[in-house]
């Protein structure tokens, strides 16, 4: 006889995950290593993954594993494709590639997946190419929708009538539709926390995002290089986002830039719909025949906006708040503020922004989903849109916001002065802490640039390997000071820190100084904190 596949151990796994999916219910999990999979072996376009009630599925494993913390989504891209049919062609993919109704729940968990190659254009089959979700209230976590098209609307993701789907630490990036092309909301209250919608292009309106009559929240999410355009000419509504007919929409340190369309070049407000905007960053959008505020921020037919604590370019009067400015928040040159233009590279704060330290403490909303995974959902959100520390205090600038320090920053990225250092005993290049390449190979070298107080508290990455304090001076310890925050757990080369692994790469601190394996002298402390936090290291 053949193997077995019933899914009961990696031995015995599944190939493909439709069985997989039949086979769950309510309170299992679905583990999927590296590879890609398809809804269907034949050529059915309206098939689709279904998601099953309760059941959560995780993606990112090479197979093997015995922990969800061992997998590594980066290293292990576990890919959902609607390439059925002949490779390559567009036009036989499937409609949806994923497909979730009304029975499933807030307790169904899709997390480390792409999700690709979908094309809704079939007849009643012409939203959410990449997911359709229909009164459907799943989680999406450390997911990437990239791709997709549709030929109505939702390019990346169509979702109506559900009440709170939910999308943390997501990219929809380079989908296409006429309206909505990386996300169309209708009748829906969506939360998007840490999300990234890049690249995605429109025909009509809303480039990145179209809500219509819904309640969106929007927390940390850079909506950039989004556009609405025809045949090379910015066209329609909405560049970054469209929100209309009775929406309200509330949209908390993002960033929203070099977004275009011919009207509301980075947000359009129509039809009695309205925005709460905190914290946040408007800039660098294109509207045609539109110059100043109305290129940023546009509002029509009875929209509205309010905003606090917010960088809105030819900012005229208050906008409704308090602490709003208009000058230029001076992203880094990865930045480009052009709606043509792509680069997934984050919108960062270059030192001497005026949006550093400007934003409100009291904005920011409380950590609902509890990213941190210190089970206080109280306390306010903990990390940026890169996932480094949300609040960050720049000693070298005046805080200006308010709140109490540190205060937080506009925008989704919380500047840091050089808050990331990378270590690595195994790096070659430069020493400069930049990128893994030129990684610190010393500890010691990175905690005392961390110390420094013209530089600040913020975050060292350590890759796998020992590290010990001195060679043979028992007095020496790895010294961190107030919110300084180290983590190992590295292979090194990573671009977030959801990515490293502890147990595959193991990072020691370790007191063996002298004689190896000789006790008597070994360093007195191997670390001293005060007010510091460190993770993912044997010590």
């Amino acid at each position: 006889p053949g193997p077995i596949h019933d899914g009961t151990s990696w031995t015995s796994a599944f190939t493909t995950l439709p069985p997989a999916l039949i086979a769950a219910t309510f309170g299992d999990q679905v583990w999927v290593a590296d590879g890609t999979y398809r809804p269907t072996a034949d050529a059915d376009r309206a098939l689709s993954f279904f998601l099953v009630d309760g059941v959560e599925m995780y993606g990112g494993f090479a197979g093997g594993e015995f922990s969800l913390f061992q997998r590594n989504i980066a290293n292990h891209p576990a890919i959902l494709s609607g390439d059925i049919g002949v490779p390559g062609l567009a036009t036989d993919n499937s409609y949806h590639v994923i497909f979730a109704n009304s029975l499933i729940g807030g307790s169904t968990i899709v997390d480390g997946f792409t999700i690709t190659g979908g094309r809704a254009d079939g007849p009643g089959q012409t939203n959410g190419g990449g997911m359709t979700l229909g009164s459907a209230n799943p989680v999406f976590r450390n997911c990437r929708v990239v791709g997709n098209s549709a030929s109505a609307s939702g390019g990346g993701v169509s979702c109506i009538s559900s009440l709170d789907a939910t999308f943390i630490n997501c990219d929809i990036v380079n989908n296409q539709a006429p309206s909505g092309a990386g996300l169309e909301f209708q009748n829906s209250g969506p939360v998007l926390v840490n999300c990234r919608l890049i690249g995605n292009v429109a025909i009509a309106g809303g480039g990145g995002a179209r809500f219509l009559g819904s309640f969106p929240t929007l927390v940390n999410c850079e909506i950039r290089n989004n556009r609405v355009s025809s045949g090379g000419t910015l066209f329609g509504q909405g560049g970054g986002m469209l929100v209309a007919n009775n929406s309200i929409a509330s949209v908390t340190n993002c960033t929203i830039a070099g977004n275009g369309a011919d009207d509301g070049g980075g947000v359009l407000i129509a039809n009695s719909a309205s925005v709460s905007l905190m914290n946040g960053i408007v800039y660098h959008n294109a509207a045609v025949g539109e110059t100043g505020q109305a290129a940023q921020i546009r509002t029509i037919s009875g929209g509205t906006v309010t905003a606090n604590r917010s960088c809105v370019q030819g900012l005229v009067g208050a906008l409704g708040g308090v602490g709003n400015i208009a000058s230029d928040p001076q992203f880094d040159g990865q930045f480009v503020a052009d709606p043509f233009a792509f680069t997934e590279a984050p919108a960062r704060l270059r030192p001497g922004s005026p949006c550093i330290d400007a934003g409100s403490v009291t904005g920011l909303p409380a950590d609902d989903y509890d990213l941190d995974g210190d089970l206080d959902f109280s306390e306010p959100i903990p990390f940026d849109g890169r996932g480094t520390a949300r609040r960050f205090d720049d000693t070298v600038v005046a805080d200006t916001g308010s709140g109490g320090a540190p205060v937080v920053d506009m925008g989704a990225n919380e500047f840091s002065r050089g808050a990331l250092i990378l270590v690595d005993a195994n790096a070659s290049g430069a020493k400069t802490g930049v990128t893994w390449a030129d990684a610190y190979t010393d500890l010691q070298e990175a905690l005392a640039q961390m110390n420094d107080p013209d530089f600040g508290p913020g975050e060292i990455w350590v890759a796998t390997g020992t590290y010990r304090p001195d060679e043979s001076d028992r007095a020496a310890s790895f010294d961190l000071f107030i919110d300084a925050r180290l983590f190992g757990g590295f292979a090194g080369g990573e671009s977030a820190r959801r990515f490293r692994d502890p147990r595959a790469n193991p990072t020691i601190l370790s007191g063996d100084i002298g004689v190896p394996n000789d006790k008597g002298d070994n360093s007195f402390h191997v670390l001293r904190a005060d007010g510091a936090s460190i993770s993912g290291s044997t010590i």
